[in-house]
């Protein structure tokens, strides 16, 4: 329901002219601007436990830019 009216919000608020859309559309973003904010607790992804002489590696890799290709 709340994604709806944010998409509403924008495309018949912002870009529509409709001030009723637009008024929905910011107490939807607000509120889900504060459920990113109040959520405080982290969200485990990966656990195992490690066995003596083992290790774990942690990496991040910058994603490929894209071909001509790829961008149409």
């Amino acid at each position: 329901m709340l994604p709806m009216a944010r998409r509403r919000a924008l495309t018949d608020g912002v870009f529509g002219g409709n001030k009723g859309w637009l008024l929905l559309g910011g107490l939807a973003w607000a509120l889900r601007a504060y459920q990113y904010a109040s959520t405080r607790e982290p969200v485990v992804v990966y656990r195992t436990e490690l066995k003596p002489g083992e290790s774990l590696v942690l990496a991040r890799q910058e994603p490929k830019k894209p071909t001509r290709r790829r961008r149409s």
